[in-house]
């Protein structure tokens, strides 16, 4: 929401746009700043990670600011950095010490985030490189297979189904990811589903008794819903 034609005048721009010698002087000026929050309630250290801005971070962590500082939503820097799948910041803020395993007041994980924008970079770096479980459940019982399949991710979605993602887990809705891939048309994600061992959930009934084909159909997906019984 910052755009680029404005007057650095604060931290939180500086660090968006990268602009190093801002920050310093606001650093110099305040070496507390790197610790505060800006008026929307969001740290220096968000705004660099969101912009892969990795000089401003290894600065503001060279100066003290916390790695695992967490917003009015329970999202830290590295929640940020997943959004736009910046690696090289996600790299400096893991070998920082940020923990991968925060997960927010809805409980997702940088996991579920990077799942919800299709970052497949980011959950195969934090999967193959920190080793880190990218399949636990956020608030609604939903894992980044759930939302990536919801998205229409399919790359995201073959790399956990490959991860052994739990493709017949159903969330609290008794939603499996190929209930969401059915609901909004997503012909892609479900047939890497299926081939990818989701099968047996083409039959599965989520709490109002409905399975993928016929949520695909309800909700005007015809062809898909109706390519999707031919395969059940």
């Amino acid at each position: 929401n910052m755009q680029k034609g404005e007057v650095v005048d604060t931290i939180s721009k500086a660090c968006a746009y990268g602009d190093y010698d801002k920050l310093q002087a606001f650093v110099e000026t305040d070496p507390s700043c790197v610790n505060i929050a800006d008026e929307q309630g969001y740290f220096p250290l968000q705004w660099a990670a969101l912009n892969n801005r990795v000089v401003e971070t290894n600065f503001l962590l060279s100066k003290g600011a916390q790695v695992n500082a967490s917003d009015s939503t329970g999202q830290t820097a590295l929640h940020w950095a997943a959004v736009r799948g910046s690696l090289p910041c996600i790299e400096t803020l893991l070998r920082n010490g940020v923990d991968p395993n925060i997960a927010d007041n809805r409980g997702y994980t940088a996991c579920h985030v990077a799942a919800q924008y299709g970052q497949t970079a980011v959950l195969y770096h934090l999967a193959l490189k920190w080793g880190m479980d990218c399949d636990t459940t956020d608030r609604d019982g939903r894992t980044p297979l759930h939302w990536a399949a919801y998205k229409g991710f399919a790359d995201s979605v073959r790399l956990l189904l490959v991860l052994d993602a739990r493709y017949a887990l159903a969330d609290k809705e008794g939603c499996t990811p190929l209930h969401w891939a059915a609901i909004k048309g997503n012909g892609e994600a479900c047939t890497v589903l299926v081939q990818g061992g989701a099968l047996s959930t083409l039959s599965a009934r989520d709490v109002t008794g409905s399975t993928p084909p016929q949520l695909a159909i309800e909700k005007g997906h015809r062809y898909l819903g109706m390519h999707l019984q031919e395969i059940k």
